[in-house]
């Protein structure tokens, strides 16, 4: 998903892959987060410090999901174990789940 940086007027990309098939599922995990769209450049805005929180997010859910992806693990198991969480501990969540698989 291409951003445009309200103070610099730059844009940038925020990508999310799924391990499992290969599909940017970035608009999904942002969808109702966003507030602010340009109509005329098609693009969504933020403020830095939002583009660098979801970079970061995405980038800490990205390596969560990879790890998970080299383990074999029930989906429901995982969610089970996850449960209602904010956005903003769901890679650390994983990687905890990833360690009860891991030391099981």
């Amino acid at each position: 998903m291409n951003v445009k940086i309200i103070e610099t007027g730059k844009f940038e990309e925020l990508t999310i892959i799924d391990q499992g098939t290969g599909v940017n599922w970035i608009d999904d995990l942002l969808h109702g987060h966003l507030q602010r769209y340009d109509e005329e450049q098609a693009v969504y805005m933020m403020t830095q410090e939002e583009f660098d929180w979801w970079l970061d997010l995405t980038n800490d859910l990205a390596a969560a999901e990879e790890r998970l992806a080299g383990l074999d693990h029930d989906e429901d198991a995982k969610w089970e174990f996850i449960g209602n969480c904010d956005l903003e501990d769901l890679p650390g969540l994983i990687e905890q789940f990833c360690q009860t698989i891991e030391t099981a």
